[in-house]
C-alpha cells in the first residue's frame, strides 16, 4: 500500500495525482482517503513543510482540471481546510482544522488563475475521476446531476462568449438561410417554368394554384 500522507483525524490520505510541481516538489496535488474522499493539497512552503489541505468533490475538482472554474474559486466552494505542519514522522504533524473565511488568501492561486493540462497522465486522470463520477452504480446520484448541470451551464457560457463561436455560428447561419432562399427560388422557377409549359400545350392551369403549391 502507498505511503500516508496525511492524518486528519481517522483519515489516511493518500496521494493520488501530481497536478503542479516546483524544483521536483508536489506543490498542488490531490489525495484519496481510505474512505474515498478527495482532499486538494497546497504546499505553502516546503522548507517550513506547510500545507494546506481541503475536501473536495469530485465534480469540483473535475470543473477545476478542465478550466471551468478558476484554482482558487476550489477553495469557496469548501467550509473549512486543514493546516498541517509537517514533522519527521507523521506522527509528528501539527495538524488544525479552521473555517474557510480564515484562510490566508495570499498564498491561495492566483485570483483568475486556470488549471490548464498539459500532459497526458493528468488528462488520463481527469478521465478516470469523470468516469467514477457517472458511472457510480450506473445511476445519476445527486453530485453526478449536479456536475453535469453545472458543467453544461459552463461550457454554454464559455461557447456564448467566445468570439470566433459567434462568428462560426453567425456566418453558418447566414449559409444556411441564402440555401434556403435559393432553394426556395429554384421552387418557384420551376412552378413558373410548369405553367409556361401547360399554357403552351394549351392547358386551363391557375398561375397561383402552382405557386401556393
Amino acid at each position: 500500500m502507498d505511503k500516508v500522507c496525511f492524518k486528519l483525524g481517522s483519515e489516511n490520505l493518500y496521494s493520488e495525482q501530481m497536478l503542479v510541481e516546483y524544483n521536483d516538489d508536489p506543490v498542488f496535488y490531490i489525495c484519496k482517503s481510505q474512505t474515498g474522499r478527495y482532499y486538494v493539497v497546497l504546499c505553502v512552503d516546503v522548507e517550513e513543510g506547510n500545507y494546506i489541505v481541503i475536501n473536495s468533490k469530485i465534480s469540483d475538482v473535475l470543473l477545476m482540471l478542465y478550466g471551468y472554474i478558476t484554482m482558487r474559486e476550489l477553495y469557496r466552494k469548501v467550509d473549512s481546510f486543514w493546516q498541517v505542519f509537517v514533522g519527521k514522522v507523521i506522527d509528528d504533524d501539527v495538524v488544525t482544522k479552521h473555517n474557510i473565511e480564515d484562510i490566508d488568501t495570499n498564498v491561495l492561486p492566483y485570483e483568475g488563475e486556470y488549471y490548464e493540462i498539459l500532459d497526458k497522465e493528468v488528462e488520463n486522470y481527469a478521465r478516470k475521476l469523470e468516469n467514477s463520477l457517472l458511472n457510480n452504480n450506473n445511476k445519476l446520484h445527486g453530485e453526478s446531476l449536479e456536475y453535469i448541470i453545472e458543467m453544461s451551464c459552463k461550457m454554454l457560457h464559455k461557447a456564448v462568449t467566445n468570439k470566433k463561436f459567434v462568428e462560426d455560428i453567425s456566418e453558418c447561419t447566414e449559409k444556411l438561410v441564402d440555401k434556403l432562399l435559393n432553394e426556395q427560388w429554384n421552387n418557384v422557377n420551376e412552378k413558373v417554368y410548369d405553367v409556361k409549359y401547360d399554357l403552351s400545350s394549351r392547358k386551363e392551369t391557375s398561375l397561383y394554384s402552382y405557386i401556393a403549391a
